[in-house]
């Protein structure tokens, strides 16, 4: 039964990748959370990117001049990611529950547009405790889910989209929660924006924004 739900997971995310792929990731990797999170990885690391995907924002980070490894679960994307990028990055296929490097070896562990997807959030922050450095950082994108946009489509009565296949969304309280409890210490969290029929606005209130970038650093 557990091979059948991530085999169904796994054909899940193929579909929805695929859609995205045809257009919205066009604008999607320029948006200015990508931005915000490199600058918080800097320069001169040895980073993981846990769901990498095609490797886009992978090689965005190793061009920062760190030394990078992408992952992702599902064995089409690291081929593809191979392809375009597998000169310069290592990509592997792995779980993110069951990460195949020892303690303390990395500076940072990246979670772009992943955490959300996660179906045991608890295990797999454990295991990238355990892979990071002691004062090593975790940065995360992930969807708000008490967005201002997402409260006025539930008071209206509209299904959120948004959380085709998201399988955890946070507020910034359960996420904020969800770190200190597996031995995180947060630095910085900020939010990307709001928008409503594609058109973007400035958000100075982080709880109300569309998704929350994250900065946190394991406590030792």
């Amino acid at each position: 039964m557990k091979d059948e739900q991530n085999q169904t997971i796994k054909d899940l995310h193929v579909e929805i990748e695929n859609i995205c792929k045809a257009g919205f990731l066009r604008t999607w990797y320029k948006e200015k959370r990508w931005k915000i999170a490199l600058d918080w990885i800097g320069s001169g690391k040895k980073v993981l990117d846990i769901g990498c995907r095609w490797g886009h924002i992978t090689y965005d980070i190793a061009k920062k001049g760190n030394e990078v490894i992408g992952i992702d679960f599902v064995p089409e994307f690291i081929e593809e990611a191979k392809k375009i990028h597998g000169d310069k990055v290592k990509f592997m296929v792995m779980d993110a529950y069951d990460l195949k490097f020892k303690d303390k070896s990395f500076d940072a562990v990246f979670l772009g547009e992943t955490f959300e997807h996660l179906i045991d959030p608890r295990k797999a922050l454990k295991e990238i405790r355990r892979v990071l450095k002691d004062n090593g950082a975790l940065i995360i994108t992930t969807p708000n889910f008490a967005s201002f946009r997402n409260r006025i489509k539930t008071f209206l009565g509209y299904q959120n989209d948004d959380f085709y296949l998201h399988i955890k969304v946070c507020t910034k309280e359960t996420l904020e929660n969800l770190l200190k409890g597996a031995g995180f210490k947060i630095e910085k969290i900020k939010g990307n924006q709001i928008s409503f029929f594609n058109i973007k606005f400035p958000c100075p209130i982080v709880s109300l924004c569309n998704t929350f970038i994250v900065k946190a650093v394991k406590k030792k």
